[in-house]
């Protein structure tokens, strides 16, 4: 696994990058402990919050007030999300410069896995 980060103008940026730097988590995910382990195992950031939300959450301003409040207290330097949540986090200015979404790339470790991948794929398309 890898964790790639993008910036909602395409901006890609190494995880050094972020090394030892203060950062937020938000997601509206059905396992957010699974995203914030993932992140953590991953990476060397500071993380200060993860302000997690039901899954399939819709953002209001007032969601957004509340991370943008605590970004400035606490020094926040970014806020990653998942993919699915940074489609809804970037209609927001406020935090627009702020977030960068998480891609994970999974690779097969061995053949026999790309065996199965390329079979669910052909099941799927056939």
């Amino acid at each position: 696994k890898k964790i790639r980060l993008i910036s909602d103008l395409e901006k890609e940026k190494e995880l050094s990058f972020f090394r030892d730097k203060r950062i937020a988590l938000i997601s509206g995910i059905g396992n957010p402990q699974a995203f914030e382990r993932l992140v953590q195992e991953k990476t060397s950031f500071q993380l200060a919050k993860h302000f997690s939300f039901p899954d399939h959450h819709s953002y209001s301003e007032k969601d957004i007030s509340r991370v943008q409040d605590f970004c400035q207290a606490e020094n926040i330097e970014a806020i990653l999300t998942t993919e699915k949540d940074a489609v809804k986090l970037l209609e927001f200015s406020g935090i627009k410069d702020k977030v960068w979404m998480t891609c994970l790339e999974v690779f097969p470790s061995a053949d026999s896995d790309r065996k199965k991948i390329d079979e669910m794929v052909q099941s799927l398309i056939q």
